[in-house]
């Protein structure tokens, strides 16, 4: 049970950071002062982090909410991938949304949605679902090896064996 929340909590913090870094990079490929620098970039726009957090952790709650952070889940990839593109979609109408509320009148409103989605889709597949997954599995081969005894012929009781 412990390697259970450990794995939770590491991908919890996986996903904020990469959710952070996605928007904060989005963010700064649309500036519209094209000589400032990363850095100078991120100190000019300390109040956009602060929101850029607040929508990581909305995005945290949504991937909870859609059990994205199960065993079953985190084991098969293809439920993985489909309850990570429907939390995706939920999390995109929180940054529409909050996009209009930071720049109302402005063009980050209008294409930073289609630029995090292009920032956050391959990136989250590559990390997350193989990635991390591959870890998860290599790490939790130990708590896997015990003696089951399954009754039933069911796709549970199949799924459960394998």
């Amino acid at each position: 049970m412990r390697k259970g929340l450990q794995s939770r909590y590491l991908f919890g913090i996986f996903d904020v950071l990469l959710v952070f870094a996605s928007l904060q990079l989005s963010l700064y490929l649309l500036r519209t002062d094209k000589g400032m620098d990363y850095f100078a970039f991120v100190g000019a726009t300390v109040i956009e982090e602060i929101e850029f957090f607040g929508v990581s952790l909305i995005f945290l709650l949504i991937f909870q909410y859609n059990g994205l952070y199960r065993v079953n889940i985190l084991t098969t990839r293809a439920a993985h991938l489909s309850n990570f593109l429907k939390s995706l979609y939920y999390g995109s109408l929180n940054v529409i949304i909050i996009s209009l509320l930071i720049y109302p009148s402005s063009v980050y409103s209008g294409y930073i949605i289609f630029v995090f989605l292009l920032i956050v889709i391959p990136s989250f597949y590559v990390f997350r679902i193989e990635l991390m997954r591959t870890l998860f599995l290599k790490l939790s081969m130990t708590s896997f090896k015990r003696n089951v005894l399954i009754l039933g012929d069911g796709k549970a009781g199949k799924m459960l064996a394998s």
